[in-house]
């Protein structure tokens, strides 16, 4: 197979579009994959626009630019889970490298998420739960999108660049939390309350 390169926007490059059934690789604001690794590459390098092309067969998509000196968007777990789905969704499975392939021509640290030093946080560059995941966890650690899909049916928010989650629907765990404080409240207050009324002498019988 041939690299086929992430390639810069020239105005005349198509992005790559998914297939109908990978609505799950979409972040909270719907953005696709493939439309979210050109965000993420250009907020990354904000004076070049990033276009993600179609693959065809016999290519793949080749690591962004290694930049020695820092944490870059090539190390990034986040670029490496998107960018394979990005080929899955469009039909190209057999496209993926492993992420020992893949990440040993980044030549530096790749035991982080983004760089989020060097980037602003934004809705369109929030990446969807499962795109978090370290690459290491996948088997044979090759993106896998069948754990990835498992991963996203968890309904879990996005993260942004500062760490934080993206705005959405809030986990289940704290609201149910919540009632149950207010419920043990109730309760408190009601038995309390007897209490008081027994040692005043009073019968509910």
């Amino acid at each position: 197979m041939q690299p086929f390169i992430l390639g810069l926007d020239t105005g005349s490059a198509t992005t790559a579009t998914c297939g109908p059934n990978f609505g799950w690789t979409k972040n909270s604001r719907n953005v696709p994959p493939c439309r979210l690794v050109e965000n993420l590459l250009s907020a990354f390098s904000p004076e070049k626009a990033w276009k993600i092309q179609p693959l065809a067969d016999g290519l793949y998509y080749s690591q962004p630019t290694s930049e020695k000196s820092e944490i870059n968007k090539c190390a990034c777990w986040a670029v490496y889970n998107l960018v394979s789905a990005c080929a899955v969704c469009q039909g190209f499975s057999n496209a993926i490298p492993s992420w020992p392939v893949y990440s040993v021509q980044c030549d530096v640290t790749t035991d982080i998420l983004l760089p989020s030093t060097t980037m602003a946080d934004s809705e369109d560059i929030a990446v969807p739960f499962w795109a978090a995941t370290n690459p290491k966890i996948w088997s044979f650690q090759r993106f896998n999108a069948t754990q990835a899909e498992e991963i996203a049916n968890q309904r879990e928010q996005d993260f942004l660049p500062s760490g934080h989650v993206a705005d959405g629907n809030p986990p289940l765990v704290p609201v149910v939390g919540i009632l149950c404080a207010l419920t043990l409240a109730a309760l408190l207050g009601i038995g309390l309350y007897l209490l008081a009324l027994i040692r005043q002498g009073v019968s509910y019988i």
